[in-house]
Order: C-alpha cells, then structure tokens, then sequence
C-alpha cells in the first residue's frame, strides 16, 4: 500500500484474521523487549482470556500508515487539552490537511477537553468524515496505575463515541503516543485490551477498526496483537504463557485486587432469604402477640446468624485517613484551590500598596493592543528585566516600601557579567524578589480575566535568559490565581537561540511548552500579531534587521496554525 496516496479506502485493507500469511518471525522475543516489571509477570492462563473469535478479527485492520489519509468514518487525533499541540507530527499534519475550518470548530465550539476524554468534530478537507478527538495522558513510572487508567479511559470513550454516533469506520491510531513518553509496549497493551473488550460487548455496531500505527509503535503491536486477537489455536495457546498478569476486569480496565472494597458478597441478602423461608414468620395462625412487634426486634430477627464480621466493620478507610490530615493541620492539601486563590488574594492586595515608580519607568512588561483574534497580548523585555535587576545587585536601585528607603548593597558582576536570568534572580534579597512578584501581579491580573498571548522577546539578551527551571515555574504557577494558566492561550518566544529551544523542552512545565511556539522574527510575529497592534522598541526592531534585514517573510495560508 502505497502510504503517500491521497486516499486510502479501509474496505480494501485485509483484516486480522485473513492476514495469517505475514510472517511474525522477526516479532521479539520476551526476554529481548524492556517492559515494564508488570508485564514480565506473565499469567500462565489455564486457559487464554481472549479466546480465538474470527467474527471480532474480521473487524480489525492492521496498517502501518498515516492516520489521516483513511477515508473511514472517523479517524482519532490525539492533542492537548486546549487543541495548541505542536509537537505531535501525526496531529500537526491532520490539522493543516483538515484545513482552516477545523481550527475555528475547535476554537470556538469545542473550545476544551480534558485527559482521557473524546469529542466529535467534522473531517472537513480530510478523506475522513469526522474527527474524534481526544486528550493522551503523559506517562511517569512514579504513577504508572494512574497513566494506564487514564489511557484505558482515553481508547473507551473513542469508541463508545464512535458507537453513539454510528461510526462504521473507525481509523484509530495510537493515542499512546511518544510525545508523551509513553512506553509502547505498555501502551500497546492497554489499547488492545480495551478495543478486545469493546468488541465483545458492540463489535456488532462496527464494520471495521483500523489500528494506525507509526513505525515506532509497529513492533509493539506485531507482538501483541496475536496475544488479544488470536487467529489460531496456536496463537491463543501461546497466549496463555504470554499475556500479562494482569489484563485487566470485563472492560479492560487495570485491575487492582488492593483496591477493591471489602466487604463479603451478599453479606445480608441469603441469610435473610433463608430466614424468612424456613421461619414463615407472621402467618394468619400464629399468635403475633409472642412475636416483638418493633421494627428493632423484627430486623434482629431477620438477621440472626448473618456474618457478624460485617456488621461489625470498621469506619471506612478513606474517611479515617481525611479525618487524620485535618487534625494534622494539612488542611491545605484538601482545599487547595481555594486556599491557593485566597492566597493570590492577599498578594494582590499587598500589590496595590506597594510603590513600583522605579519598575514602571523601566518598562519591561506592558500590554500591546489585541491580536488577530482579538486577544490581549503582553509585551515581556527581557533584556530590560535583566538590566533591572544587574542594578539592583550593583547596588543601584533603591526601592520605597511603606515610606521608608531601603538600599542593598548586592554583590559585584563585574567578574562574572554573563550570568543567567535564572542565577541572577536566585541573588536577589528575599524582600526585592517579593517586590518583583508583587509587580508582575499588579500588571498582570487586569489582562487575564480574559483570553491572552504572551510574547517574550528575548532580542539582545544572553544566551541563557530563559525563564527559571521547572521547579521554579511549578513553584510560581502554584502561587498563582488558576486564571494565569487557563486563559493563557499562546507563550510567543520572539529571537530564540537553538540551546534555549533545547533547553525549554527540558525546563519549562508541560502547560506552559504545550502553548509555546517559537517565532523566528517580527515579520513572522506580524502574522499573529497586527502591526498597528504590536508596540515593540526600537532596539528589538534594530536587532531584528540586523539579524534577517527586509522583507524576509511573506505570510502564507497556512499561518492560522500558530495556535
């Protein structure tokens, strides 16, 4: 098949079970893959948990292709939770071939969807009639359960989405995919598990499910696919000494036996059963007066010699553990959100008695009209901030607090002028880091109540003025009102260097780089951003001509993907 086709018609794609002619000898063997501890654990099945059904391997298509050029029903796509992804090459290909129109859909109607669900749009420009678009949950070996949870959810409402709206067709790629650092094998299992499940329960309602698979995931699905979809006798009794130890419950979910409540089955129910069998209590011979007409004496009656166990089980864990933690004084971590806005309150509160005279006549960050969707944008200078706060170190800066002066005597820079913005900022007084939080929430908490982009110009700066470390920014974003992050809608990063587009990846939290793009010059900000609308200063203009001169940049149909 030839993948780079306009086209690819999913009736002409063979089908599981009459594709036992390709050859799976060069599928690893167990010991060869690095899986997860979990999946080493094999099950030794007395009999496999999947057991050979052609009618369900008829519905499954194995290919190894773009999702985008199959003209099924439905094909998945896989973004963030706000549809800004850039790092996906799967998605940012299916959104510039579904064209403009899909973007605006998104945007406005849409508009969000959180991990592990799945929404519907039109296919517009695409061979596909419609689109499912869904949220990949990132994947960390410290909450390997929760991933697989959210992963297990993720492949679920595809298809119980695709159900809902009669999707025959279904193009499903792998939603487990390496942007979010996602083992394949283990991602592997999960989809093919929940898609077998699925299929025994509606595999009447679907025609046909191609697995869309990269070559980075083929090797994954090669090996497993005959464990969950065997084809034979022989594949299935392989099945019974390969498969996981855990495949999870009816629906394919993670199952965890330490989690599951415990209680006795039907504690209540056969005894008392039994007991009104044998006793026939309150018949029309019996003398009622011998029997104890309270509702208290009938109920002991009913359930003499029930497991006692159970009547006598202790208050429920959870409760138990929540009870501890308010007594413990960590009230904070059971009502975050609101202590965290609280606390955002009082900030801005001391921001407004605060004198910022000195930071204002620098003129580091400012708003600069709207941009072309009519969203505010902010202006950040880095290399102003940075001249700010060398005088402060230098000893240059006075500050008024209360009416008072108070003067720092900071160490000299003379000896190590390149410093970082990250190792400047860390030599600041605790009182003039203050001052700089204080200020940038007293210039800021007007624009976000609404949808804004922030442009970081980083002309004439050094190298490695980058924003703080990872743990630095989660630090700042946790002080923050939740609006500084849900209203931000793009982070523009205006004269980057390459070290600092490396650099980002590894430093900047996952909310803050899924929104980042990295702008090359002005005239390519101009695409974004209305000239009339953007006020930078003379210096960035300067630096930007002396960097790619005029007229370089000549906007094309394709920019509304600066999202």
């Amino acid at each position: 098949m030839d993948v780079n086709s306009l086209e690819v018609n999913v009736t002409t794609l063979i089908n599981w079970q009459d594709a036992l002619q390709i050859q799976t000898s060069t599928r690893p063997s167990a010991s060869a893959i690095d899986l997860p501890e979990n999946l080493l654990r094999n099950g030794h099945y007395d009999k496999s948990p999947f057991p050979l059904d052609e009618k369900i391997n008829q519905k499954i298509a194995f290919w190894v292709g773009n999702v985008w050029l199959l003209n099924a029903d439905a094909i998945v796509c896989c973004n963030n939770e706000n549809f800004t992804s850039k790092t996906d090459l799967i998605t940012k290909h299916t959104l510039i071939r579904a064209g403009k129109d899909l973007i605006v859909e998104l945007r406005q109607t849409v508009r969000y969807c959180r991990t592990g669900e799945a929404k519907l749009t039109s296919g517009y420009l695409l061979p596909a009639s419609h689109i499912i678009h869904t949220v990949s949950p990132k994947y960390s070996h410290k909450y390997t359960t929760a991933a697989e949870t959210s992963l297990h959810n993720a492949y679920k409402n595809v298809l119980v989405l695709a159900r809902d709206n009669n999707i025959r067709t279904l193009g499903l790629r792998c939603i487990h995919s390496s942007v979010c650092r996602y083992p394949p094998f283990l991602g592997a299992n999960v989809a093919l598990r929940t898609i077998r499940r699925f299929l025994e329960k509606w595999g009447d309602k679907f025609d046909k499910i191609v697995l869309a698979v990269s070559n980075h995931n083929k090797e994954a699905y090669s090996a497993l696919l005959p464990l969950y979809f065997p084809r034979n006798n022989q594949e299935e009794l392989a099945a019974k000494y390969q498969l996981p130890q855990n495949v999870g419950d009816v629906d394919g979910q993670l199952f965890l036996e330490e989690r599951q409540i415990r209680i006795s089955a039907n504690p209540i129910c056969t005894n008392l059963v039994r007991n009104i069998n044998e006793a026939e209590l309150y018949s029309d011979e019996e003398d009622r007066s011998s029997q104890d007409r309270s509702s208290g004496g009938f109920i002991r009656q009913q359930f003499r010699g029930i497991n006692e166990s159970f009547m006598k089980a202790k208050e429920n864990v959870d409760k138990e553990r929540l009870k501890r933690l308010q007594t413990g004084g960590n009230q904070m971590i059971l009502n975050k959100q609101p202590i965290r806005k609280e606390f955002y309150k009082r900030l801005l509160i001391r921001a407004k008695k605060e004198d910022f005279t000195d930071f204002i006549r620098r003129r580091f960050i400012y708003q600069s009209g709207v941009d072309r969707e009519g969203r505010a944008v902010v202006v950040f200078l880095v290399q102003r901030w940075r001249a700010l706060i060398e005088d402060q170190l230098m000893g240059r800066h006075h500050t008024r607090r209360r009416h008072s002066f108070v003067y720092q005597s900071m160490p000299n820079l003379n000896d190590n002028p390149n410093l970082s913005i990250a190792s400047l900022t860390s030599s600041l007084p605790p009182e003039i880091s203050e001052l700089h939080r204080l200020f940038f929430i007293s210039q800021l908490d007007p624009i976000v109540d609404r949808p804004y982009v922030f442009i970081y110009v980083h002309s004439l700066s050094n190298k490695d003025d980058l924003l703080p470390s990872n743990k630095c920014m989660q630090a700042l974003l946790g002080m923050l009102h939740p609006k500084y992050v849900t209203n931000l809608n793009a982070f523009y990063i205006l004269h980057s260097t390459l070290i600092n587009k490396i650099k980002s990846f590894f430093k900047f939290p996952s909310e803050l780089y899924d929104r980042t793009t990295f702008v090359k010059g002005v005239e390519h900000l101009y695409s974004l951003v209305s000239p009339d609308q953007l006020e930078l200063p003379g210096f960035v203009l300067a630096h930007d001509l002396d960097l790619y001169g005029v007229r370089y940049y000549e906007p094309d149909s394709r920019n509304f993907l600066r999202i």
